[in-house]
């Protein structure tokens, strides 16, 4: 949605997201800026992300992509200043609400139909309705039933009064972003353009306007007991707003937090892995359910933070204590996945990489230092996820300097 800037909203980051799948590009033109193998890319308000591996089907098509994030980009920033050309929107594929567009072109092929020699039904548009199948962020549920939204890229919608449901979601497209018609403007009057843009900016305010109805505070609907929670995890443990809601007004997810909070004090990390990938597996189940306790989540969070384990290598570890539970540094241990964090040991990776791409060596020492993020896929994908990636970085940099 068009929001105020002030204004936010909680959509988890989970393992699995969706992207348009026009983001992403295995072969890109150099003017292509998104997602392709090995670049960096800013998934939006979230992190930066490296794609390491693309999966594909029996038909070649690809279904999956594969990657990293880097923890330390949290909201789409860097420590260290670097910031990708390309920035991508995203759906938490767990959370993701299924739903129907309904696109709308003009009726006609023409402009006006009734200057022409032949009956109008000649000029009828056979593709004035296009239905698309899509997902949406989980949020759309929490939205007024009439609120006007704007999909990124696409245009403003409305909810149809008719055929939508809270279980069957259904959009109409009410303004596209783009004029299919643009180019028959060239012929008309200077006025008549000035007319139509001043009636298209109109349009625009207003839909702006329409979408600022129906903003709901998630702290709103929490009971007394609730807000003195949340009161507590925002004023003194410092947690966003939005993981300070969603992890209070649940009150197992909040038993099971302080719990995992009084084996490991660090509210910040065991927030983020709480609401962004513990809620993800979670769905409509409860914490209670789980095959394994706060003790172990918060071992788990330790060892990330710690850098025991890389980003890529909790989640594996994760995996197994949502399977089968158990002990995380054992898991770890069993799998092979303690970082890589000695730099005798993996200076030599970062040269083995650098040699077998002497070309983008080459465009990154003549100024394309983007290509950091493709070198930083190299070595992740060559080291098993296992490299820590601050020191990857470090080593390439200082390899790609001399």
């Amino acid at each position: 949605r068009d929001i105020d800037k002030d204004e936010t909203r909680s959509v988890p980051f989970t393992r699995e997201f969706y992207i348009e799948r026009d983001d992403f590009r295995e072969d890109p033109p150099d003017d292509f800026i998104r997602l392709a193998p090995g670049r960096e890319v800013r998934l939006r308000h979230a992190y930066f992300f490296i794609c390491e591996e693309v999966v594909r089907d029996d038909d070649g098509t690809i279904t999956e992509l594969r990657g990293t994030i880097d923890p330390e980009t949290r909201g789409g920033t860097a420590p260290d200043g670097r910031s990708p050309d390309g920035t991508l929107h995203w759906v938490p594929a767990p959370h993701g609400i299924p739903f129907e567009a309904r696109l709308y072109d003009r009726l006609f092929t023409v402009s006006d139909p009734d200057a022409r020699d032949d009956h109008f039904t000649e000029y009828i548009n056979p593709d004035s309705l296009n239905v698309r199948k899509g997902i949406l962020e989980p949020t759309v549920r929490d939205l007024a039933p009439d609120t006007r939204v704007q999909f990124e890229r696409q245009g403003y919608f409305w909810p149809d009064p008719d055929d939508s449901t809270s279980d069957s979601i259904v959009y109409n497209q009410i303004v596209p972003l783009r004029d299919t018609w643009s180019e028959d403007e060239d012929g008309l009057a200077e006025e008549e353009l000035e007319r139509r843009r001043r009636e298209k900016e109109k349009q625009k305010q207003r839909q702006r306007e329409r979408s600022l109805e129906g903003k709901t505070d998630p702290v709103e609907y929490l009971d007394d007991e609730q807000h003195d929670r949340f009161d507590r995890y925002h004023d003194s443990l410092g947690l966003s707003r939005d993981d300070a809601a969603t992890i209070a007004k649940d009150d197992a997810l909040a038993d099971f937090f302080e719990s995992a909070l009084d084996r490991y004090d660090a509210p910040e990390p065991l927030a983020n892995w709480t609401v962004n990938e513990l809620l993800g597996e979670l769905e409509e189940d409860s914490v209670t359910d789980l095959p394994f306790g706060p003790e172990a989540f918060a071992d788990l969070v330790r060892l990330v933070d710690t850098d025991v384990v890389s980003n890529r290598g909790a989640h594996e570890v994760f995996d197994v204590l949502v399977d089968d539970g158990g002990d995380p540094e054992a898991i770890v241990d069993a799998h092979d996945l303690r970082q890589v964090d000695d730099t005798e040991v993996l200076r030599p990776t970062v040269q083995a990489v650098l040699t077998e791409h002497p070309d983008e060596v080459e465009r990154y020492r003549n100024g394309k230092t983007s290509l950091i993020g493709f070198f930083m896929g190299q070595v992740m994908e060559a080291t098993d996820g296992a490299a820590n990636p601050e020191l990857a970085r470090s080593l390439l940099q200082d390899e790609l300097s001399t």
